[in-house]
């Protein structure tokens, strides 16, 4: 979305008018805005990865999707071989996500004073829900696209989902009152994990987006590996948990456009700078000359040709860190 401001008017030289307007747009990458990315083949801790990112372009990258990865896999893979810094940060705050899709939960079942931060996995019983530590031993529940099946074999949560994604469909999850009661006929007085987990990892631009791409031994609950996230070229385009301070190239990516609009207006001599006639034809005018800035696309507007939605990551030239 983009974010208008509107610098000063200011009186000039008798009564020429000076007005400046600063036009930006901080974008996330869910938002449908076209983006670029940029592979800088420098070794940099996370942070100074970050900060480089956020001086010379917009952050470092967010990704979406699978078509992500493999268009910033194909063109990283040609100058590097190894791991990549992404905009993935564990953070300090979490959302309580399926395990099928990583959707954020919208109906809950909380038992009395929970979830209590004992642990970033769900075991239910009895019909409530309980937040446990994601090495604690239960039984638990899988989903294989007709019913849900109980499976008598004491498990920590990220052993039983793997478990269920190799023999089943997924962890059996539960979005509706329908769900819940189906589950509690199957699993009865047992204490059983179910598929919701607390993800805390978050992107450095901030956008709410849960994709994830873990190469295999890594889950949005391991933490013992790493607070910041990289992509394994050698890999499939995986992600990795690694240290922070580790130093490996990065991905930036650029969608945020700064531009500068300066129109001289004048008069008799009589203006009001608080009359609204005024003011609405001075924005009016603004709004016109903004529309034709290079490479702008405004809300409700087309520009000429076709503009693809992504591009694929593009080799900047090697700047000074910061």
């Amino acid at each position: 979305m983009l974010k208008h401001q509107r610098g000063a008017v200011r009186a000039m030289m008798g009564m020429s008018l000076f007005v400046l307007l600063l036009l930006s747009g901080l974008v996330c990458s869910d938002s449908g805005v076209p983006r670029k990315y940029y592979f800088i083949n420098q070794n940099m801790t996370w942070a100074e990865a970050q900060s480089y990112c956020r001086e010379k372009y917009t952050d470092l990258v967010t990704v979406d999707s699978i078509d992500d990865v493999n268009m910033m896999l194909q063109a990283v893979v040609l100058q590097y071989n190894g791991s990549v810094w992404i905009g993935l940060k564990k953070g300090t705050k979490g959302q309580w996500c399926l395990s099928p899709n990583n959707a954020v939960t919208q109906n809950t079942y909380w038992g009395l004073f929970e979830p209590s931060g004992d642990g970033s996995c769900v075991n239910m019983k009895l019909g409530l829900w309980n937040d446990s530590p994601c090495t604690t031993l239960f039984y638990f529940v899988c989903y294989n696209g007709i019913g849900n099946i109980l499976i008598h074999i004491p498990k920590t949560w990220r052993d039983a989902q793997s478990y269920c994604r190799q023999y089943y469909t997924d962890l059996a999850t539960i979005s509706s009152p329908e769900e819940l009661f189906q589950i509690n006929i199957v699993i009865g007085i047992h204490e059983t994990w179910i598929g919701l987990f607390l993800d805390s990892w978050q992107w450095s631009d901030q956008c709410s987006l849960l994709f994830r791409n873990w190469a295999t031994g890594y889950t949005s609950q391991t933490s013992e590996f790493g607070d910041c996230v990289a992509m394994s070229t050698t890999n499939s385009g995986k992600w990795i948990q690694d240290s922070c301070s580790k130093q490996h190239p990065f991905i930036c990516y650029d969608a945020y456009r700064k531009r500068v609009l300066r129109l001289n207006l004048s008069c008799d001599g009589n203006c009001n700078l608080d009359d609204p006639s005024l003011q609405m034809a001075t924005l009016n005018e603004l709004f016109i000359q903004a529309t034709r800035l290079p490479g702008r696309v405004q809300p409700g507007l087309t520009q000429p040709g076709p503009t693809p939605p992504r591009s694929a990551p593009a080799a900047a030239p090697p700047g000074p860190a910061p």
